[in-house]
């Protein structure tokens, strides 16, 4: 599975839908101030949340807009692309159809909503091509196989003090058992 792009809208600082393509992304470039690190901390938090995190209050209130009173939703979601195995997981067997009709795009949209500044409930919305699934075993099954073969998504905001062990890139379509190799190297 990879991603192939992420979307926020009334998070933190970006009001209007923004969408980032990662085919499209080779590097950040703006002022202080301007939602590089906002785009880039988004962009963790979706992969968090497609790995079944969940936001609670304190994390909620970070993402919303500073205003004093803001009433509306947050919405962030991500594309993705299942390869063609993930697509005939007997998990899945229920939208294969679907699956197969929009070439394996799914989109997870998760929303936060809010009245006065006061977090009143949250969802999560699954879209495959044009249609989006309602039936609650369905979603529940989907989104419980996404957090199986979502990548990761690490976000480093300072090397300065929390340095990783290491940095890697995989190459696409490398398996469980490739990557033990590569960590003995």
């Amino acid at each position: 599975m990879k991603f192939l792009s992420f979307s926020f809208e009334n998070y933190k600082g970006i009001a209007e839908e923004t969408t980032v393509y990662l085919s499209d992304l080779s590097c950040l470039v703006g002022n202080n101030e301007s939602g590089k690190t906002t785009i880039l901390k988004g962009i963790e938090l979706i992969g968090k949340l497609c790995r079944g995190y969940t936001l609670q209050n304190g994390a909620r209130n970070s993402a919303r807009p500073k205003s004093d009173s803001f009433t509306g939703d947050i919405v962030l979601s991500a594309e993705m692309q299942l390869n063609n195995e993930e697509q005939n997981n007997a998990k899945l067997k229920d939208i294969a159809s679907e699956l197969q009709k929009s070439n394996g795009k799914l989109k997870l949209v998760f929303l936060y909503s809010f009245s006065n500044s006061q977090f009143t409930q949250d969802s999560i919305d699954i879209v495959v091509g044009s249609d989006k699934i309602n039936v609650k075993a369905k979603k529940d099954k989907i989104i419980n196989f996404i957090k199986e073969v979502s990548p990761e998504i690490i976000y480093y905001d300072d090397f300065k003090f929390d340095v990783p062990d290491k940095i890697r890139f995989l190459k696409q379509g490398t398996n469980k058992d490739e990557k033990k190799e590569q960590d003995k190297d």
